[in-house]
């Protein structure tokens, strides 16, 4: 049987997720969210029917190597199914036809001295830019961040135009530096 082993600082279960008894072990009840990366699609397609089963509200992300994989994981109950060839080849034909683009968002986001992330932000109601367009809130200015979208209840605005108001739990899709993001999330 599986058990909950500790070295350093580290908590890890030791044996295969396509085990009942490992993932009971590593806490499938209670845990949210699930990520599952396997190289075999089929084992992926297991592994995510065995966790929704024992736990039906929880969040499964898992991997597919094949395209006709991923209607058989969404099936199988899984939240979110992510073609790492498909995403691969797209990022190398992208490599081809549009080098300098690829390599500048390679730069940001992994050569530069200042770390870049996107960074999802719900407004809180005591925010001082509730009901503020973005024109007026002076975000970019004020913070150096840009929103890239907001997600209002389920309609996503991307791109926003100036004259788009922030409402109070509005989730924003920002991208800046890890230290400007952290003092906008202050806001």
């Amino acid at each position: 049987m599986a058990e909950l082993e500790k070295a350093t600082d580290l908590l890890y279960v030791n044996g295969s997720a396509t085990d009942d008894d490992v993932l009971l072990v590593a806490g499938i009840k209670r845990a949210s969210c699930l990520v599952t990366t396997l190289p075999s699609d089929s084992n992926n397609v297991f592994i995510t029917l065995t966790a929704k089963g024992m736990n039906p509200k929880i969040v499964v992300v898992t991997r597919a190597e094949k395209e006709e994989s991923e209607k058989k994981l969404y099936s199988a109950g899984a939240d979110k199914v992510i073609n790492t060839s498909s995403i691969g080849g797209m990022r190398m034909a992208m490599s081809v036809l549009k080098p300098n683009s690829v390599e500048f968002v390679d730069t940001l986001l992994h050569n530069s001295e200042i770390t870049y992330s996107v960074e999802e932000i719900i407004m809180s109601e005591n925010s001082k830019l509730i009901n503020q367009t973005l024109k007026q809130s002076k975000i970019r200015e004020v913070f150096g961040v840009t929103i890239v979208a907001i997600k209002r209840g389920n309609t996503i605005i991307s791109n926003p135009n100036p004259d788009e108001h922030l409402f109070a739990n509005d989730l924003v899709i920002v991208f800046g530096s890890d230290e400007q993001l952290r003092e906008f999330e202050k806001s």
